[in-house]
Parts: C-alpha cells; sequence; structure tokens
C-alpha cells in the first residue's frame, strides 16, 4: 500500500511537473513582457516567439535583438546608477551646454509642470523648500495620475531633498551665478527623471525600440535625444501627463511640425549623410543644382560656406543645431540675397548643415559634468574623512573619458579652446599619457610654442599649489598637481620628486643694475611708454615682479596685454599682480572693460581670487571692488551684479 501510494505520488508530480509552459496573457508584446517578473524559462520561450513573430522583432539586426537567454535585466535599458553615467551625459549633451543653461532649464520644467510662476529664483527656493506651497502648487499634477506625472512626482519629491540641503553650499561656489548653482544642485535627480522620460518617448515614436536589448537600447536612446525626440517640448509634455499628453501635443499644429521632422529623420538621414561629406566645392555645385541651375555670386557661395559652418567648433550638426545656430545660418543666406524659399530648401536638404561628430564637445561636456558632480561628492567625504576611493575611480573615469572626447573634438575643430579642455579633462583624471598627447597634439597639429606651453605648465602647477595649500583635504586637487608635475617632469627629461613640495612664490636673483633700474622707474610714477612692444612691457613687467613692486608690474602686464590683443596670460598676470598692490589695474579692468570674452575671464579670475586668497592685501582688493560696484550701481561693470544679500555675505567674508 505504501509503496502503491508513493508510486502514485510520484506519477502525479511528475505529470504535473511535465506540464509544456504556456504563454503568460500578459505578455503580448516585447515591452511586457521585459518589464514582467515571469521566470527565466517562461521569459526563454515568450521572447524567442515573439522574436521570431513580431512584426517590429523582424525589422531588426541580430545583434541589437533581444537576448532571450538572459532574462529581462539584459533587456531593459539599464539601472538608474547606469542611467546617471551612461545615459546621463549623451542626454546632457543635447539638452543644456552649461550648468547655468540646466539651472534655467530646471527652472522652466517646475513652472511648466506645475502652472505655477517660479521664473524668478526666489520662487524656486519658496517652492522647494516651503512643504504647504508645494502642495497646493502640485494639487493639479497629482490628478493627472498619468505615466509622466509619476516621474515629475519623483523628481519634485527628490529635488525637494536635495536642494535645502546642498543649494547653499553650491551658491557659495557660485556667488554670481545662482543657476549654476541650481543646475548643480539638481543635476543627478534631473538625469535620472529625464532618461525614463526620454525612455517612455522613445517607446512612443520608435515601434522597434522594445524589441531591443538592453545595450541596444542605451545606444538608440544616445541617437535618438538628437534626432527623433524633440527636447525639451516633448519632454516637458510627457511629463506632465504621459503618452497621452505627446499624443494631445501632436494635435498642435507647433507639436505636428515637431513630429513630422522628427518621423521624417530616419527616413532622410541617407540623404544628409550624402550631404555632409560634401567638400566646399561640391557643396556649392549640389546647392547651384538644388536652386534649378541658379548661377551663384561670390558673395552667395561664401554665405553658403559661412552658413555650413555654423555650430561645427561647438560640436552641433544636425538634429542638435541650436535656434540661434539656425537664425545666424538663415540671416547670413538671406542678407547674400537668397529669398525665404531658397534659404529654407538650402537648410532643409543639408546643404549648410553636417552631422554632429559623436565624439565632439556635447559628449565631452557631459562627462565633464559628471566628473565635476563626482567632484562634489569626494570633497563631502575627504572633508569628514570618510573614505572616497570608490568616488575617486569615478571622477578619473569620468575625467578620462572627457578628456578623449575633447581630443577627438579639437581635431575635428581645430579649436584651441576645445584643445586646452582636453589638457585640462586629462589632467584632472590623473593620466599622465594622455596629457602628454593633448600636450604634443599642441605642438603637431596647433603649431603652438613649445617655450609659451612650458611656461603654461609652471604656472598651472603654482596655482595649483595655492589652491592645494588653501584646500588639503581636497584629493582631486592634489591627484591634478602630481599628475602636471610629472608631466612637466617628463617634458625636462628629469624623474619627478617623491613628494610634492609645499607651495613657494618663486624667487630669482635680481641683479643690482636691473634693482636699480626698477626703482628709478618707479620714482618717475608709473607712466608706461605708448609705443613700447609687447614682449618689452612683459620684460619690464617681469623686472617689477620679481623685485616685489606688484602695483608697477600690474600696469606694464596690462599693457603687453593691450598690445598683444589682450593675451590671456598677460592679462591674469597684470589682474593678480594688481590685487597684491593697490588695485588699481584690477579696479579699472572691471570698469572699462568691454570686450565680451574678457569680462568673462576677468569674472573667472575675481571669484578664483574670492574663493582662494588669504592674503590680507589681497582680500582688502577685493573688498575695494565690491564696494565700488555696490556704491556704483548705475556704472558700468564687467562684473556680474550678484543679489543684495549675496553682495553683502561677499563683503562679509572679506572682512573676516
Amino acid at each position: 500500500m505504501k509503496n502503491l501510494l508513493f508510486i502514485l505520488l510520484f506519477v502525479f508530480s511528475f505529470s504535473s511537473w511535465a506540464q509544456p509552459l504556456t504563454f503568460d496573457p500578459t505578455c503580448t508584446t516585447p515591452g511586457d513582457l521585459v518589464s514582467s517578473s515571469v521566470s527565466l524559462p517562461e521569459f526563454q520561450l515568450v521572447c524567442q516567439h515573439l522574436v521570431d513573430t513580431d512584426p517590429a522583432c523582424l525589422r531588426i539586426a541580430p545583434e541589437n535583438k533581444m537576448n532571450c537567454e538572459k532574462g529581462q535585466s539584459a533587456n531593459r535599458l539599464l539601472s538608474s546608477n547606469d542611467m546617471l553615467s551612461k545615459i546621463g551625459q549623451c542626454i546632457k549633451g543635447f539638452l543644456w551646454d552649461s550648468l547655468a543653461d540646466l539651472g534655467n532649464m530646471i527652472v522652466d520644467l517646475i513652472s511648466t509642470l506645475v502652472d505655477v510662476n517660479v521664473k524668478s529664483y526666489t520662487a524656486m527656493a519658496k517652492f522647494l523648500v516651503d512643504d504647504e506651497f508645494r502642495n497646493e502648487s502640485i494639487a493639479k499634477l497629482k490628478k493627472g495620475g498619468g505615466e509622466g506625472s509619476k516621474l515629475a512626482m519623483d523628481f519634485i519629491r527628490m529635488a525637494s531633498a536635495y536642494f535645502a540641503q546642498e543649494f547653499p553650499r553650491n551658491l557659495s561656489d557660485s556667488y554670481y551665478n545662482p543657476a549654476v548653482a541650481l543646475g548643480k544642485t539638481l543635476f543627478e535627480p534631473l538625469v535620472k527623471m529625464l532618461s525614463q522620460a526620454v525612455e517612455g518617448i522613445a517607446q512612443h515614436y520608435i515601434s522597434e525600440y522594445n524589441c531591443l536589448n538592453g545595450v541596444a537600447k542605451s545606444n538608440t536612446i544616445c541617437k535618438a535625444v538628437g534626432s527623433l525626440i524633440m527636447p525639451p517640448t516633448a519632454i516637458f509634455a510627457f511629463l506632465k501627463g504621459g503618452k497621452a499628453a505627446l499624443v494631445a501635443l501632436e494635435a498642435t499644429e507647433k507639436g505636428a511640425a515637431a513630429v513630422k521632422a522628427s518621423r521624417m529623420s530616419f527616413a532622410q538621414m541617407n540623404h544628409l549623410k550624402a550631404a555632409a561629406k560634401l567638400t566646399d566645392a561640391e557643396r556649392l555645385t549640389e546647392a547651384g543644382k538644388l536652386l534649378d541651375g541658379m548661377k551663384l555670386t561670390k558673395a552667395q557661395e561664401e554665405a553658403i560656406i559661412a552658413a555650413h559652418k555654423i555650430g561645427i567648433a561647438d560640436g552641433r550638426g544636425f538634429y542638435t543645431y541650436t535656434q540661434a545656430d539656425i537664425s545666424k545660418k538663415a540671416r547670413i543666406l538671406r542678407e547674400a540675397g537668397f529669398d525665404p524659399d531658397q534659404t529654407r530648401l538650402l537648410m532643409e536638404k543639408g546643404i549648410t548643415g553636417t552631422f554632429a561628430n559623436p565624439n565632439t564637445t556635447s559628449l565631452a561636456n557631459g562627462a565633464r559634468v559628471q566628473a565635476q558632480t563626482y567632484g562634489i561628492t569626494i570633497n563631502k567625504l575627504a572633508s569628514s574623512g570618510q573614505d572616497v576611493a570608490q568616488e575617486m575611480a569615478k571622477y578619473k573615469t569620468a575625467f578620462k573619458e572627457a578628456g578623449e572626447n575633447y581630443s577627438l573634438a579639437a581635431s575635428s575643430s581645430k579649436n584651441p579652446l576645445v584643445l586646452k579642455m582636453a589638457w585640462e579633462s586629462s589632467a584632472k583624471s590623473g593620466d599622465v599619457g594622455a596629457t602628454l598627447a593633448a600636450y604634443n597634439k599642441g605642438l603637431k597639429e596647433f603649431g603652438m610654442n613649445q617655450q609659451k606651453m612650458m611656461m603654461g605648465i609652471s604656472q598651472d602647477i603654482l596655482n595649483l599649489q595655492r589652491k592645494v595649500a588653501a584646500n588639503p583635504k581636497d584629493p582631486t586637487l592634489a591627484l591634478e598637481l602630481k599628475t602636471l608635475k610629472e608631466v612637466e617632469a617628463k617634458l625636462k627629461g628629469v624623474q619627478p620628486p617623491a613628494s610634492i613640495p609645499k607651495p613657494i612664490v618663486a624667487e630669482t636673483a635680481v641683479k643690482a643694475e636691473v634693482k636699480a633700474e626698477v626703482k628709478a622707474e618707479a620714482k618717475s610714477g608709473i607712466s608706461v611708454p605708448e609705443n613700447m612692444k609687447w614682449n618689452e612691457a612683459r620684460d619690464v613687467a617681469n623686472k617689477y615682479r620679481l623685485a616685489r613692486q606688484p602695483e608697477e608690474a600690474s600696469h606694464y602686464y596690462m599693457k603687453a596685454a593691450q598690445k598683444k590683443d589682450f593675451s590671456d596670460r598677460q592679462f591674469a598676470q597684470a589682474f593678480e599682480e594688481s590685487m597684491k598692490g593697490q588695485g588699481t589695474v584690477a579696479r579699472e579692468m572691471f570698469t572699462k572693460a568691454d570686450n565680451k570674452q574678457l569680462n568673462a575671464y576677468l569674472n573667472e579670475m575675481f571669484e578664483r581670487e574670492l574663493h582662494y586668497t588669504k592674503n590680507a592685501t589681497e582680500k582688502a582688493n577685493l573688498r575695494k571692488i565690491l564696494e565700488d560696484i555696490r556704491d556704483n550701481k548705475d556704472k558700468k561693470s564687467a562684473l556680474y551684479m550678484p543679489q543684495e544679500r549675496m553682495l553683502e555675505n561677499m563683503l562679509r567674508w572679506t572682512k573676516e
């Protein structure tokens, strides 16, 4: 009897176990299957069936299709952490160009999501910190209840938690631009939300998307952001109401035009690729054919080439041009005599455009911003004595990636500023080889002066030594300094010192006759001869600097800068020496500078001094400049006029 019972139980259990797997009725599409929690055997069976029969899956190359062997995780986009480091970079590269642009985008986004006026940073602060005000503002968003609004709610909750704690710290690093501080504070929560939002939009527009494996989805998102997806209009709409909002957007004239353009993008791709490869001569020939054999004037030929070049140096191309790029291209063509229809035709057919190189500044900028985000975390951990090894590894990797992409972009754009970014990013990553490669690229591809480049390295090392002295717990500064010292040693053919010496101010013996000459000039007052050549003014300035007469040195450095079309190096030396003296030249810079690039550079130097100087004389000069700005609000100044409270805080800081 016992044996019979055992046999019956065995047969029963075997028959139950041996039943064939059946399709889960809820997993009828690739998207449903990937998001399900079915067992691996059932996943494999359903997956293979869908891959073999689903029309969308049949259109995909085998290497990009769902991986039926590895289960759901291998076919999802990426984890939230991976999204931040991978997807976040390509999203950042297409949606915003700087932390200030990101800050302004966040203001617009929240204003759009909750139908509340948060155009000012005061209102933004109130929204993120005041629970009652925020809850009233998002009542409408809660009612929406769609896929997008849930993402938006998650972002707002996360942003609120980040804001009160991190914004004041970031603001202390960006006194003059609250948008930068806002962007830095909310970068991480925003990227996580945007990654999910962009995936939702991709599913709406790309029929094959759900049948892709995880890696292919990642690559598709990075390509789609700049071509198929319409940022930020569609993104804002999706976050507010999900896919239903996208359908509503398409019903509008503006939305329909955007969607039409996006859906045309893949159909036009081959045509645009051909246009992107044209030489200048071929471009002009094709333009004539496109305009029914029109004979182009010299001015029109020059206009076509000039319009074609807009945006290239900044890493932009088809689908990533800014509105300013497009307006500038159109204006150049119209001014050359093309009518509106001809202008539109030349632009739509790609004659005046190109594809953005995937290795241009868009990707590099994204990696750099990510590295800076890690740097903020590292500083927090280091200041409290915690281990930073894990974050430092991420920091190095991100800056290494930025350096590589900047280097490629520099070669394609021939822009020395991009090469400078490659150099700086490589040095920050601790990669001596990549930093040396950027140096050699400057010599070979850009024809830079070797002696000047070596002087620049020495100056960078001196500046970093000062920063390390002011921030001894910051491992990122120590890493960059160590890298540059190794680079300098290799270039000079000597081994680097075993340890990094404490910061010193280089003192060179000045011959007695030079001292006498300097003193004689000083007695007669500071009057720089107008007809001096830039190098003559620089040499005299160097003598004054070595004799520790900064006020005189600053006047001559300024003359050298003016004679050399405001050379960055001499301009910086004029500012730094002036701050050590009476501050006369530095204050004049803020009231007389009228060059936009010069103004930006001046602000950068001022902010650096504000953060790092410990010298009483320099702090007094900073204070004088701040007081001049406060007391002469109607007077034109190159320095960004901060809010009253911020200005008072800075004045208080310089008094401490």
